[in-house]
């Protein structure tokens, strides 16, 4: 590492940082939606334009499209999220609160 640049010493050492592999591996379950660069006008605002893409993305489409779509939106989401440990954490959640 010492010759490596300083980016790269940066994120190995967040990398190394035993509070940073925690955190990466524990699902966050409060709001977490971010705009970038726009300013927020309600708590739940940026939650709420997703919500209203992703139904967005269902007009028109057929049962069958629509879990396909919601199959490939998963699979694209879990791989940004990369981390598998947090994923089982979502999965149960997921399948917990369907008895609610």
């Amino acid at each position: 590492m010492g010759g490596a640049d300083p980016l790269t010493r940066a994120l190995l050492s967040l990398i190394d940082s035993p509070s940073t592999l925690c955190t990466m591996a524990t699902l966050h379950t409060q709001p977490n939606f971010h705009v970038h660069d726009a300013d927020k006008r309600g708590d739940f605002e940026p939650g709420d334009a997703f919500y209203e893409a992703l139904m967005n993305a269902h007009q028109g489409l057929s049962e069958d499209q629509s879990h396909l779509l919601n199959a490939r939106l998963i699979l694209v989401m879990a791989n940004h999220i990369g981390n598998l440990d947090v994923l089982k954490q979502a999965i149960q959640l997921a399948r917990d609160q369907l008895d609610d």
